[in-house]
C-alpha cells in the first residue's frame, strides 16, 4: 500500500515537472523573409564564385599563352575571352548571374584579356557572340545555346585560324568583327568547391584547383606558381607523382611563372606557411610522394636566382633541360 502511494506520488510529481518545463519557442518567420535571405545568400555565393573564376581565368590564360611553345602539339586557338550564359550555371543561381552580371541565355563576354585578340579587335565585356563565320545562333534556348557553343563556336576558334564573329553589343546592335586567335596550351582548368587545399594535373590533360587552395594563396603570383607547377607536370609528361618529378615541376614551374610575368619568389611564403601548418613535411627525407619542404624551398630559391641572372643577361627564360 505504501509502495503504491509512493509510486503515485512520483508519477504526479513527474507529470507536474514535465508540464512546468519551459519549452523554446523560436520565432515564426514568414516565407517571404526566408526567401529574401535565400536570395541574398545566393547572390553572395555567385559574387564570390564569379570573382574566383575570373581570377583563375586571368592567371591561367597568361600562363598557357606565355608557355604555349612548351605544350608541344597540345595547343589551341584563343580569343582571350571568357563566356558566360545561363546554361553554364545551376538553375537556383541563374537569376543571380542575370541581375548581378547581366548574363542571360545568349553567350556573352564576361572576361576580356587585356591586349588579347578580342580586346585588340575592339570587343567589349557584355558583348554577345551570336555567330562565327557562317554559323549563326538561331534558337535562343539554354539547350541550343550550350550545344552551339560546344559544337560550333569553340571548335572553330580552337583551329587557330582567323574568324569573323557576329557580335551583338549592349544596345542590341549587330556587327561583324574579324579576330585572329592566338595559340595557348590546350589544357582546361577546373575549380572544385571543396575545403581541401589541393591542386593537381589529371592524366596529363587538365588541371584542377580547389577553393580551399585559393583561400590559402595570398596573391596572383602564388596562384600562378601553383598552376605553373601543374602545367609543368603536363609539359614534362610526368608519370605519377614522386619526389624527382615534383622537383622537376617546381623548377620548370618557376620558369613558367616568370615567363607569364609573375614573381616566382612570392611562392616561398606559401611553402613556409604550409610547413608551419604541417610540420612533418619539413623533414629532410620528405613524405610519401613529395619532397621535404625544407629542400623544396632551397631548390626553388636557387631556381629563382638562376632566372634572375638570365634576366640580367637579357637571356630568354628557358629552363635548362637534360
Amino acid at each position: 500500500m505504501r509502495q503504491s502511494i509512493f509510486l503515485n506520488f512520483i508519477a504526479i510529481c513527474t507529470l507536474f515537472l514535465v508540464s512546468c518545463v519551459s519549452r523554446p519557442q523560436p520565432p515564426e518567420i514568414p516565407i517571404v523573409i526566408a526567401s529574401a535571405t535565400l536570395n541574398k545568400l545566393q547572390d553572395r555565393a555567385v559574387e564570390l564564385q564569379h570573382q574566383r573564376q575570373l581570377q583563375l581565368t586571368e592567371v591561367w590564360h597568361r600562363l598557357t599563352q606565355a608557355n604555349a611553345s612548351f605544350c608541344g602539339g597540345s595547343v589551341k586557338g584563343s580569343l582571350g575571352i571568357g563566356l558566360g550564359y545561363s546554361a553554364l550555371y545551376a538553375k537556383p543561381f541563374q537569376k543571380s548571374y542575370q541581375h548581378l552580371f547581366g548574363v542571360g541565355v545568349e553567350p556573352q563576354i564576361i572576361y576580356l584579356h587585356p591586349n588579347g585578340p578580342a580586346d585588340r579587335a575592339g570587343l567589349k565585356k557584355g558583348d554577345q557572340i551570336v555567330g562565327i563565320n557562317t554559323s549563326k545562333l538561331t534558337m535562343q534556348t539554354d539547350k541550343n545555346v550550350d550545344a552551339w557553343v560546344k559544337s560550333e563556336l569553340l571548335p572553330t576558334i580552337n583551329k587557330k585560324k582567323q574568324v569573323t564573329l557576329t557580335v551583338k553589343n549592349q544596345r542590341g546592335e549587330l556587327s561583324n568583327v574579324v579576330v585572329n586567335p592566338e595559340p595557348i596550351c590546350r589544357h582546361p582548368i577546373s575549380l572544385y568547391t571543396v575545403n581541401s587545399i589541393s591542386a593537381a594535373e589529371v592524366d596529363n590533360l587538365r588541371v584542377y584547383i580547389t577553393t580551399g587552395m585559393l583561400r590559402f594563396l595570398k596573391n596572383d603570383d602564388q596562384l600562378a606558381w601553383i598552376l605553373g607547377h601543374e602545367l609543368a607536370h603536363i609539359s614534362l609528361r610526368s608519370k605519377g607523382s614522386n619526389k624527382e618529378s615534383e622537383h622537376s615541376a617546381d623548377y620548370v614551374g618557376s620558369y613558367f611563372t616568370a615567363r607569364a610575368g609573375y614573381d616566382p619568389d612570392k611562392i616561398i611564403d606559401f611553402w613556409q606557411r604550409w610547413a608551419a601548418e604541417d610540420p612533418p613535411t619539413i623533414a629532410l627525407e620528405g613524405y610519401k610522394t613529395h619532397p621535404s619542404i625544407a629542400v623544396r624551398i632551397a631548390k626553388i630559391k636557387s631556381t629563382n636566382q638562376e632566372i634572375a641572372k638570365k634576366r640580367l643577361q637579357n637571356k630568354e627564360l628557358i629552363p635548362n633541360l637534360k
